[in-house]
């Protein structure tokens, strides 16, 4: 059985209850939408797939993420959300840190993770 495209496993993985019950569906490939008016949100992006071949067969990827969880207010507990949501499904956390966001007038956290897909 071939695997979803990891784009949509992605998406997949944040419409997590753990996850929607703090922001609904505002989770986001690279950028929300400044249409869209909420005060907690994830962007995410992959920055970086590693594919590894057997041969002429096409073996592991390694799949690096980054997510950043962006709140107006406090954007502890939608953190610790993906933290748990990303661990629960195989990722492993590379590194993060903790901004301000004076443009935005926003409090994010970015972290790293990578997966074997």
């Amino acid at each position: 059985m071939e695997k979803p495209n990891f784009r949509y496993y992605l998406n997949d993985i944040f419409n997590n209850t753990k996850i929607t019950d703090l922001i609904g569906d505002n989770f986001y490939m690279l950028k929300k939408p400044e249409s869209i008016d909420c005060d907690m949100w994830i962007e995410y992006e992959i920055v970086d797939v590693e594919r590894n071949y057997f041969g002429d067969t096409k073996g592991i990827e390694i799949y690096q993420v980054q997510v950043v969880a962006i709140s107006k207010n406090n954007f502890v507990d939608l953190q610790e959300a993906v933290e748990e949501v990303m661990e629960q499904n195989g990722f492993t956390h590379i590194s993060s840190y903790d901004y301000y966001n004076a443009k935005d007038d926003t409090f994010n956290n970015l972290t790293d993770w990578e997966k074997v897909y």
